[in-house]
């Protein structure tokens, strides 16, 4: 069951991001990566082998919907995918703050990895102002999905304790 809702949610956040995103940003740069919050909040909350089907279903949609190819995608998100199973459980670190950290880094890298794929590699530099504003626009998403998220994470305690 947890499968299907997180790749029901992987998709429609793709589909958001593709579909609502444009309409509402002026800037596509600066726009929150919805994909990019759903991975970090759902990878830190439930761990990456449950975020694994969403990260690969949304690559599909975007690539599919895109002008790039499925795989610039898959490189574009993995980013994401990994410094969330590197950092995941790691004393001190906060979930909820695991999930911003890892939403905002995923942004940057996404859009390196989308702009090397345009042929455009200088764009995190040249754009930095619009991407630093989607970083934090996708680690307010990604932190208050993973707030709404919080009751599916495991817990290693039973029921009485």
């Amino acid at each position: 069951m947890r499968w299907i809702v997180v790749c029901v949610i992987g998709v429609a956040a793709a589909v958001a991001q593709l579909g609502v995103m444009p309409t509402l940003m002026r800037e596509p740069l600066a726009a929150p990566a919805l994909p990019i919050a759903a991975i970090a909040a759902w990878g830190t909350l439930r761990g990456m082998p449950e975020t694994t089907p969403a990260f690969l279903l949304a690559a599909v949609v975007l690539g599919v919907a895109s002008e790039e190819r499925v795989g610039w995608f898959v490189l574009a998100l993995l980013p994401t995918v990994v410094f969330v199973t590197v950092l995941n459980g790691r004393r001190g670190i906060p979930p909820i703050g695991l999930a911003a950290g890892g939403a905002a880094f995923g942004v940057v890298s996404y859009q390196a990895v989308l702009g090397l794929a345009d042929g455009a590699p200088r764009i995190v530099i040249d754009e930095a102002s619009l991407i630093f504003v989607a970083a934090v626009a996708t680690a307010c998403c990604s932190t208050a999905l993973a707030a709404s998220l919080w009751m599916f994470r495991p817990r290693p305690a039973g029921l009485f304790e």
